[in-house]
């Protein structure tokens, strides 16, 4: 074998190698993207699960009118709710109740329950009533 022969071999394996190495990098590279991006869609399909979970409940609660629990320390009259004539009743037998909304609701269900399910929701609004309602500052994440 001539020191020719040695060489067009040496730069056809450098060749072959390098040709190698971007292959498997660029199937990395695209496996490591497709990964990225199906973790997005499962996180982003079980937030929407637990959102629709959290909205069904709500509705529930908002298509039953009025929905009262007995008046305790814990649940105290809810003044938001002072403009309605009938908050705070009283069953024929002399328990005092007092009505509880929706959103309350929601949200002693992620706090009290949440663990059951492995996620905890908050309920908020643009223009909150309730203080535990406020937003979250919006921070991104790269």
């Amino acid at each position: 074998m001539s020191p020719k022969d040695n060489t067009s071999i040496f730069s056809y394996a450098l060749a072959l190698s390098i040709l190698w190495s971007a292959s498997i990098g660029t199937i990395a590279v695209w496996t490591i993207s497709e990964e990225k991006n199906s973790t997005l869609n499962l996180a982003t399909a079980e937030a929407r699960a637990y959102f629709n979970k959290d909205q069904a409940m709500r509705l529930w609660a908002t298509e039953h009118g009025r929905i009262y629990v007995p008046a305790t320390d814990r649940y105290p009259p809810d003044p938001n709710l002072a403009h309605i004539p009938e908050r705070d009743i009283e069953t024929p037998s002399g328990i005092a109740l007092t009505l509880i909304n929706p959103a309350r609701i929601i949200r002693e269900l992620d706090q009290n329950y949440g663990h059951l399910y492995g996620v905890t929701g908050k309920v908020t609004s643009l223009t909150p009533l309730a203080r535990e309602n406020i937003p979250d500052e919006v921070t991104t994440h790269p």
